[in-house]
């Protein structure tokens, strides 16, 4: 599949605005930057991100070249994955690490069966571990073979002739409540009394809008950056935790989700270059 430098560019600007991914390409970037920038967002795509056909061709292009690369995975990368998956809250978030990842490429086919994340979750888990996973494998359940059984005596009374006279009371309750009602008439509002709802000022509906939020060039993936250098986390958790703190400092919110998974990002990276990080 040829792709020209403008298409790259293109799919990767529609994977930031969709995504709403804070760092930008650059604009001296080569073909093999907007790959890598293309390559390392589609981890993080979730459930409900859409793209144009040309943009999702791209991607899986991408990601099918990454597999063919990545088809050995080490420890170090399992054990991110372990760590990852055991933090996943949605059921969304599984999906997408089996779906681009290809060490779970035979779970693929079976992923519509899975309704439950803590199910996917130790599936999942048992894949990566060592143990075979066969999608085939369904439990069914134990069929109980029917038995005539005898009609008891409850206190001296046959089950049989219980259940006709229940029957006959039940016919007797039916036609009780079948009988027809008298109709009510019910009275029309007066629709001139009514009164009309008061009209908000101009002053009031200004005051429900909702303050702009300001926007600043420190990134959440700055922030990552920032507190592996300053902050020497020796855990991820430290590492997350240091990076949300950042961001605040510099004018963003407190989201640890979102910190997790930029963590997630930048530690993709700096194992490439060989740089060392927290890994538990």
């Amino acid at each position: 599949m040829k792709m020209t430098l403008k298409e790259l560019r293109e799919a990767a600007s529609e994977m930031r605005t969709t995504m709403q991914i804070d760092e930008a390409i650059p604009s001296d970037a080569t073909a093999e930057d907007v790959i890598m920038y293309i390559s390392e967002a589609s981890k993080l795509i979730v459930e409900g991100d859409q793209f144009s056909e040309e943009t999702q061709s791209i991607i899986d292009f991408v990601s099918k070249e990454e597999a063919k690369e990545n088809d050995d995975v080490d420890d170090d990368d399992i054990e991110v994955m372990k760590e990852y998956i055991h933090d996943a809250e949605k059921l969304s978030d599984l999906r997408s690490i089996v779906k681009y990842r290809e060490v779970f490429a035979t779970m693929r086919p079976t992923m519509t069966k899975y309704k439950d994340v803590e199910k996917l979750r130790v599936d999942m888990l048992n894949l990566l571990n060592g143990a075979d996973y066969d999608p085939s494998e369904e439990e069914e359940p134990e069929e109980v073979p029917a038995t005539e059984e005898e009609p008891e005596e409850i206190s001296g009374i046959n089950k049989l002739d219980a259940v006709d006279n229940l029957q006959h009371i039940h016919i007797e309750e039916k036609a009780e409540k079948e009988k027809p009602v008298k109709k009510t008439k019910v009275k029309k509002q007066d629709t001139k009394t009514q009164k009309k709802p008061a009209q908000t000022s101009q002053e009031e509906r200004r005051a429900t809008i909702p303050p702009k939020v300001k926007h600043t060039s420190y990134s959440r993936f700055d922030a990552a950056c920032e507190a592996l250098k300053t902050k020497n986390p020796q855990t991820r958790k430290q590492w997350v935790e240091e990076t949300d703190k950042l961001c605040v400092a510099n004018g963003g919110v407190s989201n640890l989700p979102e910190s997790k998974r930029r963590v997630l990002y930048a530690s993709y990276i700096l194992k490439n270059f060989d740089i060392d990080f927290p890994k538990k």
